[in-house]
């Protein structure tokens, strides 16, 4: 259930299993299966199975920026390998604790899938404690209290490449502008039926 109106993990795979359900070619089906999957083991905090829905030899790249540059362990470039994800997810995990990978989810306005992959564009939301929206590359807004949570939404566009059935990589592309929102209710991670 949305926070405010912000999205979760659960609503966004639920969304790519609605748009699963649309597809005929098994390929492209295939493709979205893993993307839930990698989203799933995520979510669950079961980085070894993330790590198995990528190709070994595939890279991450953000580019215009993005959330967590600092913790993305590439030396100050955007490029990350899938070899060293293992320790960004571990890192963000002791950032963000139990809660995190649960908020991380995109309000997907665009959703295509063909041979070379997947490509989303829309939000991307997450719920952060204020003293981590610099992680995010974003700013607590004037007079807040960082002690606070907030919904953070930047418009990106995500391409996932597949090889083989598995993730080759991730491209993200970033909008400098975000939006912070102050969360009034209790965040409580939503929970996998």
């Amino acid at each position: 259930m949305a926070v405010q109106g912000i999205p979760n993990a659960i609503d966004w795979i639920e969304f790519l299993e609605q748009r699963k359900a649309r597809l005929t070619n098994p390929d492209d089906v295939a493709k979205v299966d893993n993307f839930i999957q990698h989203l799933l083991t995520e979510y669950r905090h079961d980085f070894d199975a993330t790590i198995d829905t990528m190709t070994a030899d595939g890279v991450s790249r953000c580019w215009g920026g993005g959330p967590m540059l600092s913790v993305l362990g590439t030396g100050g470039t955007n490029v990350m390998t899938n070899v060293d994800r293992k320790s960004f997810y571990q890192e963000v995990t002791k950032a963000s604790g139990e809660n995190a990978f649960k908020f991380v989810a995109m309000d997907t306005e665009r959703f295509f899938v063909g041979d070379d992959g997947i490509v989303l564009e829309g939000v991307l939301w997450n719920i952060v404690p204020g003293d981590q929206l610099a992680l995010w590359n974003a700013e607590l807004p004037d007079g807040a209290d960082p002690n606070s949570q907030y919904g953070l939404g930047q418009r990106m566009a995500l391409f996932m490449s597949y090889r083989d059935g598995r993730i080759v990589g991730e491209d993200t592309y970033w909008d400098a502008n975000y939006e912070v929102r102050e969360i009034h209710e209790p965040v409580v991670a939503p929970v996998l039926s």
